[in-house]
C-alpha cells in the first residue's frame, strides 16, 4: 500500500518548488510546499502553516516563529540559527543532518518526531513534548530527551568547553577573522557559538598559513614590548578634486615621525614629528633627520606607512593611498551609475535630513547636533557600504553586482531603521531621554544667562569683571555642550542597540524597543543616583579639609591667608598635594553601587549559583517543615530555589544546607534579572528608595511608560493587515446599504 503522505511530498515537489530564495518575510503560501536552498532571514513567520513541507538545505536565522505549524514537515541539511520557535508543532517531523543553534524551542510539540545525525546546540526546551520521539546519532542530546518535561539543555560533547576555551585564548586570530569576514563576532557568545566559531575558522585552507603569521606577529610584538625599537612613520594629507568625468586624489603633505610603536598596534606611533609641505607628497630626509633630533612637536599618530627606513615608510604608505584611492573611485563610478545613490543607500537618513527644519538648526542646539549625529551616521553607514561592494569585487563579482547584492543584504537593515524610526516618535523619546534632555535645559538655561551677565559688563571700564564673567561663561559653554552630547549620544546608542537587537533575536522592532528602552532608563536613572552620591561625597570632602585646615591653625591663622585661595594647599600639603576632590580616592558609595547594578558583575556573581530541580525543592521544604512542625508552604514553590556551592555542599542564600548531589541546573539569560533581584537585595537604605528595585518591576515600569508615550505609527505590516481587512469589511458593508 502507497503512503499516501509521501505522495503528496512528490506531488508538493513537482508542482511548487521554491528555490534560492531568500525571505525577509513570510511567503504566500507555506503549507505542502518544496523549499530547497532557502533562507529565512529575520521573518515573521508566526502561526504559519508550514505542515508537510519539505525543507532542504535551508537556513533559518533569527526567524520568529512562534505557534507555527511544522507537522509532517521534513528538514534535510538545514540549520536553524538563534530562532524562536515556541509553542509550535512539530508532529511527526523529521530532522536528518540537521545543525541547530540557540533556538528557543520551549512548549513546542515534537511527538513522534525523529532526528537522525543532527544536532542542537544551547536551546530552551523548558516545556517542550518529546512523547515518542526517535533519535540515531544524535549529538547534543539534551539529558531526559523522551521525558516531555522539565527538559534540562545541557548537552553531551567533551570538546565543547575545549573549543570555547581556544576562542578565547586567541584573540588575534578572532580579530583576523571579523575582519575577513566584515562580520565581528558579538561580545556574549555563548559557549556553544564560540565551538561553532572555532570549527568554522579551522575550516578556512588557509588556517595553518595564517597561524604562523599570527604568531610571528606575536613575537614581534614581544620581542619589540621587551627590546622596543624606533621606527619610521609617515602619515600623508589628502587632497580630492572632482570634475564631470572622474574624480581625483593625491597626497599634499603630511607628518614624517621617529618613535616607538605600540605593542598590539604597529602603526600607532608616540615620537617626535615633523610636518613636510603640501608641495611634496613624500617626506624629505633632512625632516627625518630633525624629527631624530627630537625637533619636532611630540605627537601620537595613526600612520599610513611604518617601516626601518623611510623608503620602507613610504612604500607602506603609497600601498593605503591605493587602496583609499580604489574606494574613492568606487564610490565616484557608483555614484555616476546611480545618480540617488544616497537614497538608496541610505534612506533613512536621507529622509530624516530632509525632515528637519533648517531654521530650527541655527535656534534650537539640540536639533543641531541630532542634524550632525544624523550626516556622520549616513557618512559611517556609506563608508562602509563601499568597503563591502570593494570586498565583492575582489571575490570575482562585477561593480553593478556588488552593489546589487551588498544593496540587498542592507535592506532588512533599513527597514528596521524605518520602524524604528515611526515608533520613535518625539513623546516616545521625551520619556526615553528624560534625565539627558533635563539636563541640556538646565545646563543651557545656565549658559545663557551667563552669556547675558558678560554682556553687562564692559571690558574697557571693568576689566576684571568682565574677564571673571567671561570665564564662567567659557566652563558653562563646556559642560552645555558635554550635556547636548551626551543626549544625542544616548540617543544614536539606543538607535543601533534596538535595530540590532531586533535583527538578531527577530522581534519586531516595537517588542524590542520597550526592551532596549527600558534598560537604558534603568541606566540612566543608575546614573542619576552615581551623581548625588557623587555631590554628597564632595561635599563631605571639602567639609573635611575645613576640619583639618582650622586644626592645622589652631583657629588662629593670619587673616591673609583667609582670603588666599592657595593657603590651605600650602598648610595641608603634608595630606598629599593640592587638596582637590578625587573621585576614585574619595567615593566608595559609587564602588558599592557599582557592585549593586553594574550588570557585569551580577552576570560574574551568578555563575556561582544554581536553581534547585522543583521535585528537590519540594522534598527539601517538606523535610523542613516536618522538622519545625509547621504545615508545608506551597506558595514557597512558586519561586525558585537558589543555592551556592561552599565547602562540598550546597548553600541557599538563607543559609539553608542542600546536599551536593542535589539536582540543579545553570540559570538561564532570560532568567537572569529575576535572580539578581532574588539573590542581591539592597545593601542600603539609599539604593532601597531610589526605586530600581527590585529591577524586573522597575523595567516593565519603564517598558509601560514607553508603551503610553504618544501615538504609536508602526510600520510592521502584521499590523497593517487587520487594518485593511476592516476596510474592506467596511466597504462591503456600505455597498449593501446603497443597494438596499
Amino acid at each position: 500500500m502507497n503512503n499516501p503522505r509521501k505522495e503528496g511530498k512528490s506531488i508538493n515537489h513537482e508542482l511548487n518548488t521554491l528555490q534560492d530564495q531568500t525571505y525577509l518575510e513570510a511567503p504566500e503560501e507555506t503549507k505542502g510546499q518544496q523549499f530547497t536552498s532557502c533562507a529565512f532571514r529575520s521573518a515573521d513567520l508566526s502561526g504559519k502553516d508550514f505542515s508537510g513541507s519539505p525543507f532542504t538545505d535551508c537556513t533559518f536565522d533569527h526567524a520568529y516563529a512562534k505557534g507555527a505549524d511544522f507537522s509532517n514537515a521534513s528538514f534535510e541539511h538545514c540549520t536553524l540559527s538563534h530562532s524562536t520557535f515556541k509553542e509550535a508543532s512539530f508532529k511527526e517531523a523529521s530532522f536528518t543532518d540537521t545543525l541547530g543553534n540557540g533556538n528557543d524551542y520551549r512548549d513546542a510539540d515534537f511527538t513522534k518526531a525523529s532526528f537522525v545525525k543532527s544536532r542542537e546546540n544551547e536551546a530552551h526546551l523548558n516545556g517542550a513534548d518529546f512523547t515518542d520521539t526517535k533519535a540515531e546519532d544524535t549529538f547534543y542530546l539534551p539529558e531526559g530527551f523522551t521525558k516531555g518535561e522539565d527538559i534540562k539543555a545541557t548537552y553531551r560533547d567533551t570538546e565543547l568547553s575545549d573549543k570555547a576555551e581556544a576562542f578565547d585564548k586567541n584573540p588575534a586570530l578572532v580579530k583576523h577573522f571579523e575582519k575577513a569576514w566584515h562580520k565581528p563576532f558579538d561580545k556574549d557568545l555563548t559557549s556553544a557559538e564560540k565551538a561553532r566559531a572555532w570549527d568554522t575558522m579551522n575550516q578556512d585552507p588557509q588556517i595553518e598559513a595564517i597561524k604562523s603569521r599570527i604568531q610571528k606577529d606575536q613575537e614581534d610584538a614581544q620581542r619589540r614590548q621587551d627590546h622596543p625599537e624606533k621606527i619610521v612613520g609617515v602619515y600623508q594629507f589628502v587632497d580630492r578634486e572632482e570634475d564631470d568625468d572622474r574624480m581625483y586624489m593625491y597626497p599634499s603633505g603630511g607628518h614624517v615621525i621617529y618613535g616607538y610603536p605600540k605593542p598590539d598596534e604597529p602603526e600607532v606611533i608616540q615620537g617626535h614629528a615633523i610636518e613636510f609641505p603640501d608641495g611634496s607628497h613624500y617626506p624629505y630626509p633632512e625632516d627625518l633627520e630633525m624629527a631624530k633630533e627630537g625637533k619636532g612637536a611630540w605627537r601620537t599618530l595613526r600612520c599610513d606607512g611604518i617601516g626601518k627606513t623611510l623608503d620602507e615608510a613610504c612604500d607602506k604608505a603609497d600601498k593605503h593611498f591605493d587602496e583609499l584611492r580604489r574606494l574613492e573611485e568606487i564610490e565616484f563610478e557608483l555614484r555616476h551609475l546611480h545618480p540617488d545613490f544616497d537614497k538608496e543607500v541610505t534612506p533613512n537618513e536621507v529622509k530624516e535630513n530632509q525632515a528637519i527644519d533648517l531654521e530650527k538648526v541655527d535656534k534650537d542646539d539640540l536639533v543641531k547636533e541630532r542634524w550632525g549625529a544624523i550626516q556622520d551616521r549616513q557618512d559611517e553607514k556609506q563608508v562602509r557600504f563601499i568597503e563591502d561592494v570593494k570586498w565583492q569585487i575582489d571575490h570575482g563579482k562585477s561593480l553593478e553586482e556588488a552593489y546589487q547584492l551588498e544593496k540587498d543584504n542592507r535592506k532588512l537593515e533599513n527597514r528596521r531603521g524605518a520602524e524604528y524610526e515611526s515608533l520613535c516618535t518625539p513623546d516616545k523619546k521625551a520619556v526615553l531621554f528624560k534625565e539627558e534632555y533635563q539636563a541640556v535645559k538646565d545646563t543651557g538655561d545656565t549658559y545663557r544667562n551667563l552669556v547675558k551677565e558678560t554682556e553687562k559688563r564692559d571690558r574697557n571700564i571693568e576689566p576684571d569683571a568682565f574677564q571673571k564673567a567671561k570665564e564662567k561663561e567659557v566652563q558653562a559653554g563646556h559642560v552645555y555642550s558635554r550635556a547636548l552630547a551626551t543626549a544625542i549620544h544616548k540617543e544614536e546608542t539606543l538607535r543601533q542597540e534596538t535595530i540590532r537587537y531586533a535583527m538578531e533575536t527577530g522581534k519586531p522592532m516595537k517588542e524590542a524597543l520597550e526592551e532596549k528602552g527600558a534598560e537604558s532608563m534603568q541606566q540612566s536613572q543608575i546614573q542619576a543616583i552615581k551623581n548625588e552620591y557623587a555631590k554628597k561625597a564632595e561635599k563631605d570632602f571639602a567639609n573635611l579639609i575645613d576640619q583639618a585646615w582650622q586644626k592645622a591653625n589652631h583657629g588662629h591663622g593670619d587673616e591673609k591667608d583667609i582670603f588666599d585661595p592657595k593657603a590651605k594647599d600650602k598648610a595641608l600639603g603634608k595630606y598629599g598635594g593640592r587638596q582637590s576632590f578625587m573621585p576614585e580616592n574619595h567615593r566608595p558609595q559609587l564602588d558599592k553601587l557599582d557592585n549593586t547594578f553594574n550588570p557585569k558583575r551580577f552576570d560574574e556573581n551568578l555563575k556561582d549559583w544554581r536553581i534547585v530541580h522543583p521535585d528537590t525543592q519540594k522534598a527539601i521544604l517538606e523535610d523542613l517543615a516536618k522538622q519545625n512542625d509547621e504545615p508545608f508552604d506551597k506558595e514557597a514553590l512558586k519561586e525558585p530555589m537558589y543555592v551556592r556551592a561552599e565547602y562540598g555542599q550546597y548553600v541557599t542564600r538563607e543559609g539553608l544546607t542542600v546536599h551536593y548531589t542535589a539536582r540543579t541546573r545553570a540559570i538561564e539569560k532570560d532568567e537572569q534579572a529575576k535572580a539578581m533581584d532574588a539573590i542581591y537585595t539592597p545593601s542600603s537604605y539609599e539604593n532601597y528608595k531610589s526605586g530600581l528595585f527590585p529591577r524586573e518591576k522597575n523595567l516593565e515600569r519603564n517598558r509601560t511608560a514607553i508603551r503610553e508615550a504618544g501615538a504609536e505609527k508602526t510600520q510592521e505590516k502584521a499590523m497593517e493587515k487587520p487594518k485593511r481587512h476592516y476596510i474592506a469589511k467596511r466597504k462591503q458593508s456600505q455597498e449593501k446599504d446603497r443597494k438596499r
